[in-house]
């Protein structure tokens, strides 16, 4: 209880409590004439932020309160109603902070300036004399952009398009930071002309020499033409594959229902293929091919690619066809297999419906919602992706008895078309095969011939055909690139000498090595190569099947260890590429197109697109259509004459368009730089409606 002494300074609150009279600066007054938006202390302008005092009443620019009601003192006491119209300014400590000046607080403004702004007034120090050192000048470096800008390359130099900055040279001032860094528009590194890459001495022996034959095949065909169970019967058919490991595949189909699948299972490996029964990924296997000795030919390294044949993953078929050097098409020679993976309806939207083409069948009316056959599709996307060669191995011959009629009537039934698809004579190479019973896989197999095929096929083995492709000739050294298929984040225990990020593909071009500095597109940040290696599967990989490699040329497939990268500038889709000659990360690109037979709807300007090359998939708008030409003469014979941009694109027509990405941007080079990287297919609503190539790539900072 107060004494009688202080009872003019403590009285009973209104919501019970004693109270001291000068904390009223913190209590509010709940009557009816309080507006909380025209009340005005004097003492800190809440409505305009600012904590500066206000000047004092009756002075010159004396603050009003709104509507024009004069100012008046709180509290009770000296400053009642008839007393002074100045009002007292409280006494305590956190009135007192916020109604003092910056002055007071001790606080100096930074004192820099700005590029397009003018300078700030150097403020004075309280007591006189020299103002205060001037704060951080934001048009200067920040310390992380200062060591981005050290990270060097091997042989000395800073990566391109960053400026020669130092955190450990104190003689560089902010200024000459700030000059150095005010000359780069971006933070992209700079392209230099491919023209003036040098190849080092081991890039050119080796594209010189001839070497071991490496190649890329993939495996296409219409879903359940019984690709995974004829691969995975030559991977076990060359030791690729073990006993015990084939046993427990075994066992996890028939758990699951699937007896069948056994083979199958060596390479659908996923629990969601597994449990579908179809190819959802692109599957991935090594193994050498087996050669009798004195032959004379010379063993194949095979990467092999398994694609899914499903219409619902066409986008990871056209990822693993992209990586391919040869392709192998596997067919269905059962009763009605074939015709069902070869059919094609003449109309309807995108297939979806309309009658069907087959030769068996044509003119039939396919009921409901149908699909057409994706053998045609998988052939025409694996010529526009660069695959020259292809191995026809008409599966499953034991269904119809090794039957040379039906052999003979699925061959004069595909060549027609594989000739009016690219693969001409000379291209195509035909076998008969039984992935189920495992019959003319491998030369000197386990599995006899049955004799109802030995005695009219005279021709070699599945492997034997892949021995008599030619090689792939890689062209000329080009700077370093490599499309990444597959990122590896974290320390799965197989791959610790990959470290805890690595990523895996295909070498475009160029060569890598152990210590290079690379450059990981479209994020444009340095990474450090950690380790190479080169999964081969042959007597040289260790229990893994991957063996180390000192460095990695193109064409070859490898998994790269990298350092000083956050995984999250990773993904499949991204490139790898040389520091001093980056890749384009291309947000408008310039492509010749032929559209497909697939095209129901024309394709306009402003149509939306998938755009998939390599293993980067994202969508694109035609924001133009430049010219038009004949697909059977070439955008190049057309060029002498004035070719008129057509208004729309329909099927079997061939054009020069303009693609916007409208998400990421798309690793990618010209066509005639780099062949791999410069092919591009273009979807909609489920089917491809065009292929082509890049003739040009530009950024989003770039002029046209």
């Amino acid at each position: 209880v107060p004494t009688t002494a202080a009872a003019g300074d403590a009285t009973m609150s209104r919501k019970g409590g004693w109270y001291d009279k000068d904390d009223d600066y913190y209590d509010y007054d709940d009557d009816d004439d309080y507006d909380d938006d025209d009340y005005d202390d004097g003492y800190g302008a809440y409505d305009t932020g600012s904590l500066a005092p206000k000047p004092k009443a009756g002075g010159k620019g004396a603050a009003q309160t709104s509507g024009n009601r004069p100012q008046q003192p709180r509290g009770g006491g000296d400053g009642g109603v008839g007393g002074s119209s100045q009002p007292r300014k409280p006494h305590s400590a956190m009135a007192k902070q916020i109604g003092s000046t910056p002055k007071e607080k001790g606080i100096a403004t930074a004192s820099s300036a700005t590029a397009g702004y003018p300078a700030r007034p150097a403020p004075r120090a309280p007591s006189g004399g020299e103002p205060p050192p001037p704060g951080f000048d934001f048009a200067s470096p920040s310390p992380d952009e200062a060591v981005m800008a050290r990270r060097v390359k091997p042989s000395g130099g800073v990566v391109p398009g960053f400026a020669s900055l130092s955190i450990n040279d104190p003689t560089k001032s902010n200024a000459s930071m700030s000059s150095s860094t005010s000359n780069a528009p971006c933070r992209r590194p700079t392209r230099r002309p491919m023209d003036e890459y040098v190849p080092t001495d081991d890039e050119l022996a080796h594209a010189s020499s001839a070497g071991a034959r490496d190649m890329h095949v993939v495996v296409l065909g219409h879903v359940d033409a019984g690709k995974s169970t004829l691969m995975g019967r030559v991977l076990h058919a060359v030791g690729a594959v073990d006993a015990k490991r084939q046993r427990r595949n075994e066992r996890d189909a028939a758990e699951r229902g699937k007896a069948s699948f056994g083979w199958a299972f060596a390479l659908d490996a996923t629990e969601e293929e597994r449990s579908r029964g179809v190819t959802v990924d692109v599957a991935q296997a090594r193994f050498v091919t087996p050669v009798t000795p004195g032959d004379g030919r010379e063993p194949t390294r095979v990467t092999l690619l398994d694609a899914p044949g499903h219409r619902d993953f066409v986008g990871n078929a056209i990822s693993g066809a992209a990586r391919a050097d040869a392709a192998v098409l596997v067919v269905d020679a059962s009763a009605g297999g074939f015709e069902a993976g070869f059919r094609e309806a003449s109309s309807g939207a995108n297939g979806r419906g309309g009658y069907e083409a087959s030769p068996q069948n044509a003119g039939r009316k396919l009921g409901g919602v149908v699909g057409t056959g994706q053998t045609r599709e998988h052939v025409r996307l694996a010529r526009s992706l660069g695959v020259s060669r292809v191995v026809v191995a008409v599966s499953k011959m034991d269904s119809c008895d090794y039957s040379i009629t039906r052999f003979d009537e699925i061959k004069n039934a595909l060549t027609p078309f594989l000739a009016q698809s690219g693969f001409g004579d000379g291209r195509v190479s035909w076998v008969p095969v039984s992935g189920f019973e495992g019959v003319n896989l491998v030369p000197n197999g386990d599995i006899p011939v049955p004799q109802s095929l030995s005695r009219w096929w005279t021709g070699g083995t599945l492997t034997e055909a892949i021995d008599a492709l030619p090689a792939v000739d890689r062209g000329a050294p080009r700077p370093f690139r490599m499309p990444i298929a597959d990122v590896v984040v974290g320390n799965s225990g197989a791959n610790r000498a990959l470290g805890s990020c690595a990523v895996g593909g295909k070498v475009a071009a160029g060569s890598v090595r152990k210590g290079d500095a690379v450059l990981v597109m479209p994020a444009g940040v340095v990474a450090r190569v950690r380790a190479v290696e080169r999964p081969t599967g042959d007597e040289h990989a260790d229990q893994n099947g991957r063996s180390p490699a000192d460095a990695a040329f193109a064409g070859d497939a490898v998994d790269v260890g990298l350092d000083d990268v956050d995984p999250a500038h990773l993904a499949p889709g991204g490139c790898l590429c040389h520091v001093d000659f980056p890749c384009v990360p291309a947000s408008f690109i310039v492509a010749e197109v032929v559209t497909t037979e697939s095209v129901r709807v024309p394709l306009l300007v402003g149509t939306r697109v998938i755009v998939h090359s390599q293993s980067y998939a994202g969508e694109a708008t035609v924001s133009a259509i430049v010219a038009g030409f004949d697909p059977a003469r070439g955008p190049a014979r057309e060029a002498s004459r004035a070719s008129r941009a057509p208004r729309c694109l329909t099927r079997n027509q061939g054009a020069v368009v303009e693609l916007a990405m409208r998400t990421r941007p798309m690793c990618c080079e010209r066509f005639d730089d780099v062949e791999s990287m410069g092919r591009v297919a273009l979807r909609r609503d489920g089917a491809t409606v065009a292929v082509g190539v890049v003739r040009e790539a530009r950024a989003a900072d770039e002029e046209p």
